[in-house]
């Protein structure tokens, strides 16, 4: 076992497990802690989580289907911030399903994805901060109104994102 892999593992452990409450200022993790995908990716107080992780039948199709993250409902152009450091490895306009969308990776095994934004405001190869304007929420792709979908993937492997949300609520 690597030592991304090694550290990936603990970083899981105190999040899944123990939650941040774990985590104390000052700890050495504490350094580390902007590299992982904690939090949410906006910073408005309406909002409603319309759809999660996992098999549903998609709204648009009617078919059933893996949901791959989890759908935040957002007023028009709310801001998308970045939920950790990383380098911008996606810029992608109109693809069909995910509309406009970006994917951050962070090089130690994290990567995020933000799909349905109404306009992209980094490039690729950017290097980006925790909470950093990243885009604004639309409605563009495959989407049945203004939302934000948020992935999650660890090692490659998709994980739901709403234990790493509820870390903080």
């Amino acid at each position: 076992m690597g030592m991304k892999t090694l550290y990936t593992c603990f970083i899981m452990f105190f999040v899944l497990i123990l939650g941040t409450s774990s985590i104390q200022a000052g700890d050495s993790i504490d350094i580390k802690h902007q590299f992982v995908p904690l939090g949410l990716p906006f910073k408005v107080e309406l909002y409603t989580i319309t759809s999660g992780f996992g098999n549903r039948i998609h709204p648009v199709t009617k078919k059933k289907k893996m949901h791959t993250g989890i759908d935040i409902r957002l007023i028009p152009n709310a801001t998308i911030l970045s939920t950790m450091e990383g380098t911008v490895k996606v810029v992608r306009m109109g693809h069909k399903d995910y509309g406009n969308y970006v994917v951050i990776e962070n090089g130690l095994g994290f990567s995020t994805l933000y799909a349905h934004l109404s306009q992209i405001l980094i490039y690729q190869g950017k290097h980006i901060y925790k909470n950093e304007l990243i885009g604004l929420a639309g409605r563009t792709g495959n989407a049945t109104g203004v939302h934000l979908h948020y992935e999650i993937r660890v090692n490659n492997l998709l994980v739901d994102p709403l234990p790493f949300i509820k870390t903080v609520l």
